[in-house]
């Protein structure tokens, strides 16, 4: 685990301090336990903390990694309604296509070599181009994006 948490070292910030690891068996599982600390804001840190969850996921000795606190990035996106009327569409159409497109969900486990793999759909929108992109409906004339109902992004 030590050799793993040293090869993201270079990812964290240059004013960052060496990681600490503590072993802890609990009945018979070990857990770890990274605390994520600096003069950046909680979203950075947030993000920081997901880079290395994502990072110790990929390891076939890493059952979970959880990222507990923080806080999580918000794209808020302003409808116009006069874009709802022209389209015929409601807002629960919007926010089921929202919905529909920031999933995250479990995929199950294939074996491929011996070996054991964690598979996961990830979905999740994080930035606005992404959400500006996401497909309300199919018309005659194609998609229609998000980002035709949207008259103020921020």
């Amino acid at each position: 685990m030590r050799d793993k948490l040293s090869g993201i070292e270079a990812e964290l910030p240059e004013d960052a301090e060496t990681p600490l690891i503590s072993n802890i068996k609990t009945n018979n599982a070990p857990i770890m336990i990274v605390n994520i600390s600096g003069d950046r804001s909680l979203v950075d840190l947030t993000d920081i903390a997901e880079k290395i969850q994502d990072r110790l996921e990929r390891e076939q000795s890493v059952l979970e990694a959880l990222v507990i606190g923080g806080m999580e990035r918000e794209i808020k996106a302003v409808i116009d309604p006069q874009k709802l009327a022209i389209y015929g569409l409601s807002l629960d159409e919007i926010k089921a296509a929202i919905n529909a497109s920031n999933v995250n969900f479990p995929g199950g486990d294939v074996v491929l070599d011996n070996k054991n793999y964690n598979i996961r759909t990830v979905g999740e929108l994080e930035t606005i181009e992404q959400l500006e992109n996401v497909v309300i409906r199919y018309q005659d004339s194609g998609p229609l994006y998000l980002k035709r109902c949207i008259y103020n992004r921020r």
